[in-house]
């Protein structure tokens, strides 16, 4: 869902200065806008999924009559979250962006 989100592009966005239409251009259209009362919250999201599996019985077709399934997988998720809060005349006044672990992008378990 949405476009990667690039770290240098949030180190331009400076508080109550950086207007709306250079958000715009640096982060692309949000996923999702919130109108509270007072402010507005403008949300992007990335995110993306990988598998793999390995069956480790197919080595046993040499040796053995029949194929048993050893299968070790493993599945990843990856996850960036950004959130912009702007006032009423569009100024950015705080933004919090979130990203998933390198690690617990992929990771083969054999069970």
């Amino acid at each position: 869902m949405g476009n990667p989100i690039d770290e240098h592009h949030l180190e331009k966005v400076i508080k109550g200065v950086t207007p709306r239409d250079q958000i715009v251009e640096l982060l692309g259209a949000p996923e999702d806008i919130i109108v509270a009362s007072d402010h507005i919250i403008a949300e992007y999201k990335w995110s993306t999924t990988r598998s793999a599996s390995l069956n480790l019985g197919y080595f046993f077709r040499l040796v053995s009559p029949v194929s048993p399934s050893m299968t070790m997988s493993g599945t990843g998720f990856n996850i960036e979250h950004v959130l912009l809060t702007c006032d009423q005349q569009l100024n950015i006044r705080s933004y919090a962006f979130g990203k998933a672990h390198e690690h617990a992008f992929f990771e083969f378990c054999p069970f």
